[in-house]
């Protein structure tokens, strides 16, 4: 009997409860509509306080600097995030940026193809794990050409100068100006080694340009020792080496190398919550206000 009595009284509850919040919101329904009306549109109005941008320089680092850099950038970031101006000015990072990290471009293709030591131990990693996880792993990635910067900040100000001077501060690390000086060196020495070597391969090529007998007697001989095989095999190797010295010299003119810059990039907005939040805030004032002013009235 009790039992049925207190689901009685809790029916009675609810159902009451029902009837005074569906007459509370018909007779506050307006304003109920106005709140949230006002509320999605403070929400969308402070959307453009909270944007944000992101400037991505894709860089190739030199002379085996990817710990340096990434050590930079590191140090940058937390110094950054410690507020300090004094290094930051120095280094000429403008205070817009709030946020500066570095990640490697994934070309395990590319990576592959550099060389066959490349190929060896990507082989040798992959042995023990996924092929996909080898090439997002820290050892594998770092190992990359190319490298992407990346500059967060609230207003869309850097330009091409801010840029310069992060790379400007990079190029300036002594140790690796004279690892660059020395490598610049070595290869225009093998370069004009090469060149020579090549001169050489044509004059002997050249001997075939002779009387037919004489050609046809030189012919025989090397022939006979594949020497003219090996000759031309040699002179396309050289070749191909002093084209890659060549390029390399242009792409290798600083410890890092800017291959290109996107600015100001909108990020995907992460605030429209914002359009949510101040509805159910104006809501919840409402609602304490009323539940406050009855208690009030009711004593």
């Amino acid at each position: 009997m009790n039992s049925q009595s207190s689901e009685i009284e809790i029916g009675t509850i609810f159902k009451n409860t029902l009837m005074k919040l569906n007459f509370f919101f018909k007779k506050n329904f307006s304003i109920l509509l106005i709140l949230i009306i006002l509320g999605i549109g403070v929400g969308y109005s402070l959307n453009p306080l909270f944007k944000s941008y992101e400037s991505k320089v894709i860089i190739a680092p030199n002379y085996s600097s990817v710990d340096y850099i990434y050590n930079e950038i590191d140090l940058i970031n937390s110094r950054i995030a410690d507020r300090d101006s004094i290094f930051l000015n120095k280094i000429g990072i403008t205070k817009d940026i709030k946020k500066i990290e570095i990640k490697p471009i994934n070309n395990i293709y590319q990576f592959v193809q550099e060389s066959d030591s490349n190929f060896e131990l990507l082989k040798l990693f992959a042995e023990d794990g996924d092929i996909n996880k080898v090439a997002e792993d820290e050892t594998t990635s770092k190992n990359y050409k190319t490298h992407q910067i990346i500059l967060s900040t609230n207003l869309p100000r850097l330009n091409s100068n801010d840029i310069n001077k992060l790379l400007a501060y990079l190029n300036n690390n002594n140790y690796y100006k004279k690892i660059k000086d020395i490598s610049i060196k070595n290869e225009k020495v093998r370069l004009n080694l090469n060149e020579k070597t090549i001169d050489q391969i044509n004059s002997v090529f050249s001997k075939f340009d002779a009387p037919e007998k004489e050609s046809n007697k030189n012919l025989v001989y090397v022939n006979e020792n594949n020497q003219i095989n090996d000759l031309l095999v040699t002179k396309r190797d050289l070749m191909k080496e002093n084209e890659y010295i060549k390029l390399n010299e242009v792409l290798t003119t600083n410890i890092v190398t800017d291959i290109s810059q996107s600015l100001n990039i909108q990020t995907k907005s992460k605030n429209s919550f914002l359009a949510i939040l101040f509805p159910i805030l104006f809501i919840g004032i409402f609602l304490s206000y009323k539940l406050l002013f009855t208690k009030q009235k009711n004593s």
